[in-house]
């Protein structure tokens, strides 16, 4: 490969491509299964990840389950953390362990050298960012139509993202007005509920 061709023409040298085709649900089997399958081949579940046959579960890539970040909306969301993460509470209502599902979609990479981390889920129509966006130092905050923040992304501001999703998962909520106010973007990160102190095994 010595060069590439856009559909409008432009034309860019290059020796590597890199293609993101993404994926496809392998649930073509389950047809005639009696569990539904949507148009695209996900599979919606409710807050214990049963799907509509009773004692039948699903989790992972495939699951249209509610997203706790995004008040409880069915989404697909593909990534390793939630796939565990809905490995573990279906294993416990399998169980007989009811446990709703709480997700908080937290994506991370490295790319050369600078760890991205990212929080949260839905749909944006602004972007507010924190810091040096040059110097790959910052937190950028995704925010719907009523200022509400509904994800993080971070370069360079660890603990940041995983503090976002903490305070997602206790049940609050970011807003624009706390994050363009005062002088520390960060006065959120009090909010979060402390741990109990744990006791240590006498055994």
């Amino acid at each position: 490969v010595n060069q590439v061709e856009l559909n409008n023409g432009n034309k860019f040298d290059c020796d590597v491509v890199v293609l993101g085709t993404g994926s496809v649900y392998n649930t073509g089997f389950l047809e005639n299964s009696g569990i539904h399958v949507n148009r695209n081949g996900s599979i919606n579940t409710d807050m214990h990840l049963m799907t509509n046959v009773i004692d039948v579960y699903a989790g992972g890539d495939i699951a249209n389950a509610p997203v706790f970040a995004n008040a409880n909306q069915r989404e697909s969301v593909s990534h390793i953390q939630l796939a565990q993460y809905h490995g573990r509470v279906a294993g416990l209502n399998m169980a007989g362990n009811i446990q709703d599902l709480r997700a908080v979609p937290f994506f991370f990479s490295l790319i050369f050298g600078k760890g991205i981390r990212y929080a949260g889920h839905g749909h944006f129509s602004d972007v507010l960012i924190k810091g040096d966006l040059e110097n790959f130092k910052f937190v950028a905050y995704y925010l719907d139509n009523y200022g509400n923040v509904v994800a993080v992304l971070t370069i360079g501001h660890d603990p940041v993202a995983a503090q976002f999703a903490e305070l997602l998962s206790q049940g609050k909520r970011l807003h624009r007005s706390h994050i363009e106010n005062g002088e520390n973007h960060l006065n959120w990160t009090h909010w979060l509920d402390e741990k109990k102190s744990r006791t240590p095994c006498e055994c």
